[in-house]
């Protein structure tokens, strides 16, 4: 038996009693008495006086008296959780270093023959059911006359609006997961059960809200009712059309959502698609109605997703072709209104002189390939791993960032990103959300460089030296990683970039890169194209990066940079840019433009630095 604090206090790890328990001890641990006085607690508040008691008995050297008064208070303690089938009863609460108040694991055989013993004389009927409840769990050598009664007094919950949200709604659906497990043994139990629960959804008469749904709720979960469900199909769908007129969206939603569900069940496709064009509908009107840009964009998605999920066969009739394209002209103007109220957050200032002093000193060579290479040393290649430690600590950290999604909208309002919350305080690596915020946390660092190092430094070397567009073909043509017959044109972009044209430079530079991969990968023996229906198509930059062939290439750090300010949606995503036509000036000239012209230039330069240094290697002409 659990030998620890409720959550409000310390607690400690489980331990056992040595001495049996007895039914007369009960009796004069005056646990009747307490119960007697609190016959209408729910069992979380029950376990305080049951606990307050308990101390005094231990105080006044009562040991087993405390013992029962104990086991009371924290058998009231645990959670009921039925839509957790694994583990309907848990504890209330666990702390990170292992410890935590009682569940039912923590019972051992004595503790639970005590209980059987006492559950025949107690009267309160909540804290009779839970006994019962752990009996049948954990000592079914008693036999099933525990899980019946446990359904007997669960289902005494009264079906009104106040018990049912504090503890009616887990008691109901115990109740007719307990009578589902028993099967023939409490078949008249459960048909008496759903009969009870479904005319409580009929006769509720809330003028609004949802409270007549929640009745449905056990019978969702446990998938009963079915033979009255075209019926409350009929009767969900009858207010879904009342609440869609009606200022709450959610409330129609709610109930839509679920005739949707109630109407599949019996196999009405009509009546489904039905709903779901009504769902459509709401969302739509209510976001004609919202003035606020971002909850219209929310509302004409949610729109867009319940149109499309109107089957083809019944779009006609509803109208859905037409409705969607409405839907979607609405949603792509709210984003673009979303954009233009964005505002911008101003973050601490902080002064960079000694980074531009460092990177204009740095590149201070007198030769200029010497230059060159300085100036590629201005940064390193990312490790990955490192920011992926650092998004993962970011989030762990953030009590936000663990209670909501994140949607990124480009600069013309659409959404490009969309993440829900971690599922647990500590993200892994595989969460989207980390995933997204290690390439932001690497490109802001980028972005970083690219202002308060790079320009400067490529201003000084402008100064200093004077290199030609043939310095930069050479570069290419010898580095070997550019193909001899893409070496002009590489070098050509790679020219315009230290031009400051980067707006030239990078729409050459996207595609042709794309091919070095495209090359470097098909000599690592990986199929770059897909082949369907006796045509071959070459698949993108951002496919190819997820070949496992890439990082065996090109290393993992570095494929993550190339995704990073490439190809991930949320990001730069440059290549995907400038190949649909969204990279004007703004994009290409931005810090992130620069930082990308600088890393391919960078790619070139350190690998003809390599072929030339080697020892074999013939002297090469550098600009002067």
């Amino acid at each position: 038996m659990a030998d620890h604090l409720t959550p409000a206090a310390a607690m400690s790890e489980p331990t056992t009693l040595h001495n049996a328990l007895t039914i007369d001890q009960f009796h004069a641990a005056g646990v009747s008495a307490i119960l007697d006085a609190h016959p209408h607690l729910v069992l979380n508040d029950l376990r305080h006086p049951l606990h307050i008691a308990a101390n005094l008995a231990s105080a006044d050297s009562r040991g087993p008296h405390a013992a029962i008064l104990k086991l009371m208070s924290e058998t009231c303690s645990m959670a009921l959780q039925p839509s957790v089938k694994t583990a309907p009863l848990a504890p209330f609460v666990n702390w990170g270093d292992g410890t935590g108040s009682m569940g039912p694991e923590h019972l051992q055989p004595e503790d639970l023959d005590f209980i059987a013993s006492v559950a025949d004389v107690i009267t309160h009927r909540a804290l009779r059911a839970r006994l019962g409840d752990l009996v049948w769990l954990k000592a079914k050598r008693h036999g099933n006359r525990f899980a019946l009664r446990a359904i007997d007094d669960y289902r005494a919950a009264p079906l009104d609006h106040s018990t049912w949200h504090t503890h009616g709604s887990t008691s109901w659906h115990r109740a007719l997961q307990l009578a589902v497990s028993l099967r023939s043994v409490a078949s008249e139990r459960l048909e008496a059960m759903v009969t009870e629960l479904t005319n409580a959804f009929f006769d509720h008469k809330d003028n609004e809200g949802v409270v007549a749904l929640a009745y449905l709720r056990p019978l969702e979960a446990e998938r009963l009712g079915k033979s009255a469900a075209q019926q409350i199909a009929a009767q969900l769908a009858l207010l879904a059309r009342r609440e869609a007129d009606r200022p709450h969206a959610f409330h129609a939603a709610a109930y839509s959502q679920s005739a949707i569900d109630w109407f599949k069940r019996v196999g009405d496709k009509a009546g489904a698609a039905a709903m779901l064009a009504l769902l459509g509908e709401t969302w739509e009107r209510h976001g004609d109605a919202t003035p606020a840009p971002l909850t219209r964009h929310a509302f004409y998605q949610d729109a867009i997703v319940a149109y499309r999920g109107v089957a083809g066969r019944f779009r006609d009739a509803h109208d859905v072709p037409a409705a969607l394209e409405r839907a979607r002209l609405k949603y792509e103007q709210a984003g673009r209104d979303s954009v233009g109220e964005m505002i911008s957050v101003p973050m601490p200032a902080f002064d960079v002189t000694d980074l531009v002093r460092a990177a204009t000193e740095h590149v201070q060579r007198e030769d200029s390939l010497q230059a060159l290479y300085a100036f590629c040393e201005l940064d390193t290649t990312p490790v990955k791993s490192e920011h992926m430690a650092r998004a993962q600590a970011t989030l762990g950290e953030s009590f936000v960032a663990r209670l909501f999604g994140v949607t990124t909208l480009d600069g013309d309002g659409r959404a490009v990103v969309r993440t829900t919350a971690p599922a647990a305080d500590t993200a892994s690596e595989e969460d989207p959300r980390v995933v997204q915020e290690a390439m932001l946390d690497f490109v802001r660092g980028a972005e970083l460089i690219a202002r308060a190092m790079i320009m400067p430094a490529l201003a000084q070397i402008k100064i200093d030296h004077g290199f030609t567009i043939g310095d930069f073909q050479t570069l290419a043509l010898c580095s070997g990683v550019v193909p001899r017959e893409r070496a002009d044109i590489f070098g050509k972009a790679l020219y315009a970039g230290y031009c400051h044209d980067l707006e030239q430079a990078l729409h050459i530079l996207m595609p042709q890169f794309e091919h070095v991969v495209r090359q470097a990968l098909k000599g690592a023996q990986t199929i770059t194209a897909t082949h369907e229906d006796g045509i071959d198509m070459e698949v993108a930059l951002s496919a190819l990066t997820e070949r496992s062939q890439m990082s065996e290439v090109f290393g993992e750090d570095m494929t993550f940079a190339i995704r990073c300010l490439m190809c991930v949606q949320g990001g730069p995503n440059l290549r995907n840019a400038v190949a649909h036509g969204h990279a004007g000036a703004e994009e290409c000239e931005s810090p992130a433009g620069l930082y990308t012209w600088w890393f391919l230039l960078r790619l070139v330069v350190r690998q003809y630095q390599i072929r030339a240094s080697a020892p074999s290697a013939p002297p090469v002409d550098a600009a002067s």
